[in-house]
């Protein structure tokens, strides 16, 4: 994770916007083409722009946002034909995430319960215990075949101190 995130996420909180935020504007910037550093400046002049704008934007009712968050769920649903819907350990918690959002009117905490649900499933389904199982397995391997190369490496030296007399120099 790049350090301006750990520089900014203080003041997201004093001005009410959320490290999320931040980060699906950096990310959409990027999906656009923009790479140099402009794109982050930009929506960096945006967001001090409606730090003195916010008067004017709370005159907007809310109602009047509807069609545009209703076009943006749309653009949003075409991932989710990416989820792998016949496993539950990922469609659970993507389906909460994706309800969530709506009914508690905050993308974090959709994000969040979705995060913490998928959690709740790695643990309780033994996922994790299987996971755990091939990771040190494959650890163990690892570590036994580079002892065998370090025992191969130290026969090969061995030979060679051998043909100079046995010593060690």
């Amino acid at each position: 994770m790049p350090i301006h995130f750990f520089v900014t996420s203080p003041f997201d909180g004093r001005f009410g916007s959320t490290p999320i935020i931040v980060c699906v504007e950096t990310a959409s910037g990027v999906r656009e083409g923009g790479r140099t550093g402009l794109t982050a400046i930009v929506v960096g002049l945006y967001f001090l722009a409606s730090i003195f704008l916010a008067p004017i934007f709370t005159a907007v009712p809310t109602v009047a946002t509807a069609p545009v968050l209703m076009l943006i769920g749309v653009m949003m649903m075409g991932e989710s034909a990416k989820i792998n819907w016949e496993n539950m350990n990922e469609a659970l918690p993507a389906f909460i995430t994706i309800i969530l959002m709506p009914l508690t009117f905050s993308i974090t905490n959709g994000m969040i319960l979705g995060i913490a649900f998928s959690m709740a499933f790695y643990v309780t389904t033994g996922q994790i215990f299987q996971d755990a199982k091939s990771v040190h397995k494959k650890a163990s391997d690892a570590c036994t075949q580079s002892s065998e190369q370090e025992k191969e490496h130290l026969l090969e030296e061995g030979g060679e101190n051998s043909k100079s007399g046995g010593t060690f120099a």
